[in-house]
């Protein structure tokens, strides 16, 4: 076809991948430019509907199991991370502990959260206050938790999955947690 593709291998939280593109685009003057994009990122670009929350499938939920001292389990179902996948089917144990001095889990967590379940607000306590699940995650797993499940009184999923960020709000924790990886 003497045909020409030029591909750009970028990450999603390197601030440098918009600049690669670019310039490969300006370079190359393409006839057609096409953007592999994953279902949450480009559902992100899609209109949304501000109806009734989206109700989650059983399926897609994490079932977990909590047991009390006395003996007694109850099972909850909850939504799980992006980041997490690789533990799927895995047991994870640990003591809950909600720690009332870190109960948004945004500072840095104490050696007391070592090999435990942190359970964390949703949110902060400040309105607008950079919050988000990645950072707690973050933060709950450089201190050893084995966990983290978040709480919210509120009836209404996540805009988007957990885990599932903008770019921008990647940036923003890497920033925030002076760190790339994520545990």
């Amino acid at each position: 076809n003497n045909k020409e593709m030029f591909l750009v291998a970028t990450i999603h939280i390197s601030p440098r991948a918009p600049k690669d593109v670019e310039a490969v685009i300006e370079k190359t003057i393409p006839d057609i430019t096409m953007i592999e994009l994953d279902n949450e990122r480009l559902d992100r670009m899609r209109d949304v509907d501000d109806g009734a929350p989206p109700k989650p499938k059983r399926q897609d939920l994490q079932p977990i199991k909590i047991t009390m001292a006395n003996g007694e389990s109850s099972t909850v179902y909850a939504q799980r991370a992006l980041w997490n996948a690789e533990r799927s089917g895995e047991t994870v144990e640990g003591d809950l502990l909600f720690d009332e001095s870190n109960s948004y889990g945004l500072q840095k967590a104490d050696a007391s959260w070592e090999g435990r379940i942190a359970l964390i607000n949703r949110g902060s306590a400040n309105e607008g206050e950079f919050a988000p699940f990645a950072l707690k995650a973050f933060n709950a797993a450089t201190a050893g938790a084995e966990g983290v499940l978040v709480i919210d009184t509120g009836n209404k999923l996540p805009p988007n999955r957990i885990g599932g960020g903008t770019m921008l709000g990647d940036l923003r924790v890497a920033f925030k947690a002076c760190s790339c990886g994520f545990p």
